[in-house]
């Protein structure tokens, strides 16, 4: 019985080939959006970690449907996270988008503020801080770069050259469309726009210099540890 239960279950997600590609990332946007709401506010940090843990479950279980791991381009890919984040900090900290909403009131809704959460302020109990600041890495450093990259880089520029069959599409094959389109929607889905569209543009062309997603995922995470860090050190909340 457990056999024919695991093999439908096997069947089931090679039916579904945008599943494993979409719905990690699909979750974490929603429950970034319920995190967000007036009663949850105050729980805050631990709807964050149950959010960590639920998406972290289906990275596991869909693991085996995503590309081979592989390190060839790492070298790369350690450049690029090192070069990213101090792109960002310096792209992020000019202020762009808000010099837009001051002079251009109606794109407000394109870049909302960004509501920086200080856990020494905010969390009282230095256990429970702590144990947030690690699944709050663990979150920025592994998880997000994963289903981000398993979305965008893995799914949605291979979906915009082939919709029928993605999966067909080697991983990091050119199309200047595909190339466009995503850099556009994942600048647009960050509130420091101006900073996503070049860093999104620059993890592209790591993609098609490489040919391997996982040298993506591993560029996103050392940005974003590194990222982590200096909010920290500095204090730069609102970078979170």
């Amino acid at each position: 019985m457990k056999m024919t239960s695991n093999k439908n279950q096997n069947e089931s997600v090679s039916s579904s080939p945008f599943l494993p590609f979409v719905a990690p990332f699909g979750a974490f946007l929603i429950l970034t959006q319920l995190e967000s709401l007036e009663p949850l506010r105050p729980y805050y940090p631990w709807v964050y970690v149950g959010k960590i843990l639920l998406v972290g479950g289906m990275c596991l279980a869909f693991r085996k449907s995503w590309p081979v791991f592989s390190t060839r381009g790492l070298g790369w890919a350690v450049l690029f996270g090192v070069v990213g984040v101090g792109l960002w900090v310096l792209l992020a900290g000019m202020g762009v988008e808000k010099r837009i909403v001051e002079s251009i009131p109606a794109m407000k809704s394109l870049f909302p503020d960004r509501v920086g959460f200080n856990p020494f302020q905010e969390i009282a109990d230095p256990i429970a801080r702590y144990a947030f600041l690690i699944a709050r890495f663990i979150g920025l450093a592994l998880i997000v770069p994963i289903i981000e990259e398993v979305f965008w880089r893995g799914f949605l520029l291979r979906y915009l050259i082939d919709d029928r069959q993605f999966n067909s599409v080697p991983v990091g094959t050119f199309s200047s469309m595909s190339f466009l389109l995503v850099t556009l929607f994942f600048g647009l889905v960050h509130p420091e726009l101006v900073a996503a569209l070049f860093w999104g543009a620059g993890i592209n062309l790591l993609l098609y210099q490489t040919r391997n997603l996982w040298a993506t995922v591993i560029a996103h995470g050392i940005t974003n540890l590194l990222l982590g860090i200096y909010v920290l050190q500095y204090g730069a909340w609102q970078l979170w």
